[in-house]
């Protein structure tokens, strides 16, 4: 990996000649509240579909996949109190096309359009009509999540993972937080965005040198205020017991969520060991959850894990019958003391050896794309780590079944969210 300084912001660059496509984009840390969770999420879409130079009738998206056959999206993950939002744009080298089109250099001057020339906000006016189509558009969305149970308790579960204030509002689902975002709550959110640390990557065949040259000549905006990212951000309102939620919904099976967070800032060993855990515990058919839960005790429908890598976050979810409810909470609790108090067998040495050889392929098979070098990028900046492949594989095959007693020690049970199945019940989640 080459990282260069331009104008005070770094470039993550790395040299991967074997697709037809490069990779580009703007990685973020910002802080995150209560406050600019919905705004910001609004101000990033709408950054990403006009601005003053592409204010057509054509949505920049469709201008990009129409003359360039390239995309342009923003995610955002939430590290403790910090966000890490991610412009990213995916485009065929120039080497690939008939005409000597000039991609890269037509998408770093997108990227600078949309920092200095918000589409929201032109000209010191705000685009109305945009601003409350995007409204929609997410209300839309959260309509489509509240009527899918698994992904609406996981909202609520994560609604209770702090930001800068202690409070226990629903605020992830509250629609009428989102029609009451003002204009200067919109306008404080992009201003978050654009002035916090940044990098620039890129991540494909052009040469570092003509990538430097290209976003000098056409980035203009270069505001960048670093931003501490902290770790100890408490995960829940109340640290000091296990915390039991339920709700009630029309449905004749009924969901179980064991949550866990782990108690210490080794990423390294959260992304090694911890990802061999969750696999043995509970990622596969042969995993002791599946077994013991499902196939053994035929106490529920399915039973899988959700790791939550940024906040170090582990579900367990399962669909079961109500009358099910604690016996099913009572047997995952057994199967995960029997990790930390270190009750392995035969089997599980085997299933060790197995998880381990499934993790190194996934491993490899990331850098058949792009996304596997861009992970690689992304730890860079947000960790300040730099680990090659090779180093992730040998950190793989080292681990012990010790290992994974002590990192399952390190987890600590908060909380219990139930979705009891209730017949008659409307009460929406």
């Amino acid at each position: 990996m080459i990282i260069r300084d331009i104008n005070g912001i770094k470039l993550y660059y790395l040299h991967v000649d074997k697709f037809t496509t490069s990779q580009f984009g703007i990685l973020i840390k910002t802080i995150s509240n209560r406050k600019f969770h919905l705004a910001d999420m609004i101000v990033r879409q709408l950054m990403t579909k006009m601005t003053s130079k592409y204010n057509d009738e054509e949505l920049l998206n469709d201008h990009l996949q129409n003359l360039y056959s390239a995309n342009l999206s923003t995610i955002r993950d939430n590290l403790g109190n910090t966000s890490i939002i991610n412009f990213t744009s995916k485009f065929i080298n120039d080497e690939y096309v008939l005409d000597d089109t000039k991609i890269f250099e037509e998408i770093v001057k997108v990227y600078d359009d949309m920092f200095t020339t918000p589409s929201f906000y032109i000209n010191n006016e705000f685009n109305e009509n945009m601003i409350n189509k995007e409204k929609y558009l997410t209300l839309i969305n959260y309509d489509s999540i509240e009527n899918d149970d698994i992904v609406c308790a996981l909202f609520d579960i994560l609604s209770k993972t702090f930001y800068d204030e202690v409070e226990k509002e629903k605020y992830l689902k509250d629609k009428e937080a989102l029609l009451n975002i003002t204009n200067e709550d919109l306008l404080e959110a992009y201003y978050n965005i654009v002035n916090s640390e940044k990098i620039f990557y890129y991540i494909g065949a052009y040469s570092v040198d003509e990538v430097e040259k290209t976003i000098r000549e056409n980035f203009t905006y270069y505001v960048n205020k670093p931003h501490i990212v902290n770790y100890d951000t408490k995960l829940f309102n109340d640290i000091e017991k296990v915390e039991y939620n339920e709700i009630e919904k029309d449905n004749h099976q009924s969901l179980l969520f064991m949550t866990y967070s782990y108690e210490d800032k080794d990423y390294l060993n959260y992304e090694t060991v911890g990802n061999l855990f969750i696999k043995m515990i509970s990622g596969r058919s042969t995993s002791d959850l599946f077994q013991e839960v499902r196939e053994k005790h035929n106490l529920a429908y399915f039973i899988s894990g959700i790791n939550l890598k940024l906040n170090q976050l582990f579900i367990i979810y399962s669909g079961i019958d109500k009358a099910n409810i604690d016996k099913t909470k009572d047997l995952i609790d057994e199967v995960f003391s029997r990790y930390t108090n270190g009750e392995f067998t035969k089997e599980h040495e085997e299933a060790l050896e197995a998880v381990k050889k499934e993790y190194i392929s996934y491993k490899k098979n990331l850098f058949d794309k792009t996304s596997g070098y861009y992970n690689q990028i992304a730890d860079s900046f947000i960790y300040n780590r730099d680990i090659t492949l090779d180093d992730e594989i040998n950190e793989i095959k080292k681990v012990t079944l010790k290992d994974i007693q002590e990192f399952s020690k390190k987890y600590t049970k908060r909380l219990v969210y139930v979705v009891k199945g209730v017949a008659g019940n409307e009460e929406d989640c």
